[in-house]
C-alpha cells in the first residue's frame, strides 16, 4: 500500500522519511520544506514501499499454497492408508497359507494362489491415475486443460443421458399406445366372432331360404 504524505491536505505519495519525533512521510516539496525547518536525516520511502507491495502481492497467493498442500497431505494419506491395508492382507494371506499348508488343506491353499495370480492380470492404468492427479491437485495450464475438458466431457454426458430418458419415456408411451391398441383389437375380434356366433344360431333356428330371405 502506497504511504501517503503527511503534510495537511496533500494527496501525493511519500517518498521521503525523516528521523524526527513524528517520524512524518512526506513528498518531495513538502519534505524540502520540512528540511527547512529542522535539520534532521532523511531517508527515502519508495524502496520500502515496494517491498511491501510486493509482499502483499506474494500474500496473495499464499491460499494456494495452502490449499496444495493441504490437499497433496490427504491424497498421501489416502495412499498411504491403501498400502497398509495391502501389505496387512498380504500378510495375513501368507500366514493362512503357512497354516493351511501345514494342515494339508491343498485346496484352500490354490484359492489363495489363484486370487494372488489374478491380480497380475488385473491391469491398471497408472497413467488414467496421473491425468486424475492432475485435475486434482494441479494448477498450472495443462492442469487447469484437463479439468475443462472433463467437465465439457460431463455436460455432454448429461445431455446424452437426457435424450436417453426422453426416448424411453417416448418408447413406454409408444408401449402403452400399442397395449391399448392391441386391447381394442382383441375387443374387436370379441365382438366379431359374438356375431358369427349369434349368426350361426340363426341359421340353426331358421332354415337356410327363410333366413336368406329374413335379411333380404
Amino acid at each position: 500500500m502506497d504511504i501517503k504524505c503527511s503534510y495537511p491536505n496533500c494527496s501525493k505519495q511519500a517518498t521521503f522519511k525523516c528521523d524526527c519525533s513524528n517520524n512524518s512521510n512526506n513528498c518531495y516539496l513538502h519534505m524540502q520544506d520540512h528540511k527547512m525547518q529542522k535539520d534532521c536525516f532523511i531517508r527515502p520511502v519508495k524502496s520500502k514501499s515496494l517491498a511491501a507491495k510486493v509482499e502483499d502481492n506474494q500474500n496473495a497467493l499464499n491460499y494456494l499454497t495452502y490449499n496444495s498442500i493441504n490437499l497433496a497431505q490427504k491424497m498421501i494419506n489416502e495412499v498411504k492408508s491403501c498400502l497398509i491395508k495391502n501389505l496387512n492382507l498380504i500378510k495375513n494371506e501368507k500366514q493362512r497359507i503357512k497354516t493351511l499348508t501345514l494342515s494339508k488343506s491343498e485346496s484352500q491353499v490354490k484359492t489363495i494362489l489363484n486370487w494372488a495370480s489374478s491380480l497380475k492380470n488385473i491391469k491398471r492404468d497408472s497413467k488414467a491415475y496421473t491425468k486424475c492427479l492432475k485435475m486434482l491437485l494441479g494448477i498450472d495450464k495443462d492442469s487447469i486443460k484437463l479439468i475443462e475438458e472433463a467437465k465439457k466431457q460431463e455436460i455432454l454426458n448429461q445431455r446424452v443421458e437426457e435424450n436417453l430418458k426422453k426416448n424411453i419415456e417416448k418408447n413406454n408411451d409408444l408401449a402403452k399406445k400399442l397395449a391399448e391398441t392391441e386391447e381394442k383389437l382383441k375387443c374387436s375380434e370379441l365382438c366379431i366372432k359374438t356375431v358369427d356366433m349369434k349368426l350361426e344360431e340363426l341359421r340353426i333356428i331358421f332354415p337356410s331360404s327363410r333366413f336368406e330371405s329374413k335379411f333380404q
